[in-house]
């Protein structure tokens, strides 16, 4: 399973046109993004040097106030984020996880607009292609978005126990409407329900 926090934290960000003035600067675009999907692959680096990888879908709507990470490899999972819930399905376990993230304010999905991550976040660089981020608080974690083209192409999660995850984004199609139901939280029938 892949470390939750890059995950919650990369969807703060991406929800955009990609059509920009000239003058905008990352985070402008970034926040200015309606709705997005694209392809991706994860790689995490630990301090202790493991290396885990992964592959998937990501797909965001700030109209839904939804993201959601598929992940195809290595196994099949599903982390489902509305408002302030996560639904975490682990197919090959069948079990699915309800948790709440309220209480992590730089996590939630809510934080979309550039006032609340400008009061998460110390933006230490903030040029066309490139926002830095520091976390104001504790534990501090780095956050780099590089775009191209106007769009994500990468983003990279330092966190506090030095694990730094990368990820990569393909085929970025912003601004699409989803159908309603792609944001639907389900209860897959035989599968254990754990709530936190």
């Amino acid at each position: 399973m892949f470390a939750i926090a890059p995950l919650l934290v990369a969807a703060i960000f991406f929800v955009a046109t990609p059509v920009a003035a000239a003058s905008d600067t990352a985070l402008d675009i970034l926040t200015s993004y309606r709705s997005l999907q694209a392809s991706f692959s994860q790689q995490t680096h630990s301090s202790d040097g493991f290396v885990q990888e992964g592959r998937g879908t990501f797909s965001i709507s700030k109209d839904a106030r939804s993201s959601m990470w598929e992940y195809t490899r290595p196994e099949r999972q599903k982390y489902l984020i509305r408002d302030h819930t996560l639904w975490l399905y682990l197919y090959d376990e069948r079990e699915l996880t309800i948790m709440d993230i309220g209480e992590f304010e730089s996590m939630s999905f809510s934080m979309l607009d550039r006032e609340a991550m400008e009061r998460i976040y110390h933006v230490q660089e903030n040029t066309r292609d490139t926002l830095v981020l520091e976390s104001k608080e504790e534990p501090v974690v780095f956050i780099t978005v590089l775009l191209e083209n106007n769009l994500p192409k990468t983003l990279i999660y330092e966190g506090a126990s030095l694990d730094i995850t990368t990820i990569t984004f393909d085929g970025v199609r912003p601004n699409i409407s989803f159908p309603a139901r792609h944001f639907e939280a389900d209860t897959p029938r035989g599968w254990e329900v754990i709530r936190q």
